[in-house]
């Protein structure tokens, strides 16, 4: 009977875990055009390659001074000795390059949503000056776009924006819908906040003119503050790079220097004690840039 029971109850499949989709950095504007989304950054295969190269020959070189020698005999390198060498570079190589191209894409990103906010502080300078010369707000913006073309040049990132701020008049969007749509893609806490004050004032028709020289005042005075505290920022994170770079290159010189250190690093407690270590390492690097970060 109990078999008969548990041949009647149906059997139940566990839901499919849902794939994880490519973050894109594209997203459709309201002129239904693909625009970048600042948030992301997406490498071409060529960037692709030429890091994973770069982060695989760094993780294979480095994975020699910790687990190369392994297996030898009086001294003498064998065939597992050379087997072993070639694995550790081949495995260490591949985690290197898996890890480092994801950590890469984020810095990108930040290096560019950094590009964006320093011309956009341009932007609203150009637009300060349009606007004291009694401009409409839409001709401040026309005239913006011709002094960023000219300052930098028609591919910049900001004069690529204020492009679709321009042709947004042909299909009758206005401003605020384009303003909103960038300050969402941008990434970058000033624009929003440039965004939030834009939405109040250019409904009701305040007065543009002095609300957004006011807030040009505050955020470029608030961008010097941040220039000089990321200035800060960036010399910790030279000085964390120095500090974790150092002990591989002790490892490296007392290994080529010291025949008896190299033996005991091959030997089973040696391999055991350098794993343990870069563990700690790994961990002690990942918390100091959860440090900065905060910082």
């Amino acid at each position: 009977m109990k078999k008969e029971k548990n041949a009647a109850k149906p059997k139940t499949k566990r839901p499919a875990k849902p794939k994880k989709e490519p973050v894109s950095q594209w997203m459709t504007n309201p002129l239904n055009e693909q625009v970048l989304d600042y948030h992301n950054y997406e490498m071409t295969q060529g960037e692709q390659v030429l890091y994973f190269i770069l982060a695989f020959l760094i993780g294979g070189v480095v994975s020699q001074f910790f687990y190369g020698g392994l297996f030898q005999e009086d001294g003498a390198p064998t065939l597992l000795t050379y087997i072993s060498n070639a694995a550790a570079f081949v495995v260490v190589g591949l985690i290197a390059g898996r890890v480092f191209l994801p950590v890469r894409s984020r810095k990108l990103a930040e290096k560019r949503r950094d590009v964006l906010r320093k011309q956009f502080r341009d932007m609203l300078e150009s637009l300060t000056a349009s606007l004291a010369a009694n401009s409409t707000v839409r001709d401040a913006f026309n005239t913006a776009y011709t002094d960023m073309c000219m300052q930098y040049s028609d591919d910049a990132l900001i004069a690529k924006e204020l492009d679709q701020f321009r042709r947004a008049e042909q299909i009758n969007v206005t401003l605020d819908v384009m303003m909103d749509d960038f300050a969402k893609r941008s990434g970058v806490e000033e624009i929003e906040d440039f965004n939030n004050v834009f939405q109040v004032c250019y409904g009701p028709g305040g007065n543009m003119s002095r609300v957004i020289n006011q807030t040009h005042d505050i955020i470029c005075e608030r961008m010097e503050v941040e220039d000089e505290i990321q200035a800060k920022i960036h010399a910790n994170e030279t000085e964390l790079n120095v500090i974790m770079v150092a002990p591989v290159l002790m490892v490296a010189l007392m290994r080529s220097t010291n025949a008896t250190f190299a033996q005991n690093l091959a030997s089973p407690m040696g391999v055991a004690v350098v794993t343990v270590g870069l563990a700690m390492f790994v961990g002690a690097y990942i918390w100091g840039q959860k440090i900065i970060a905060v910082g």
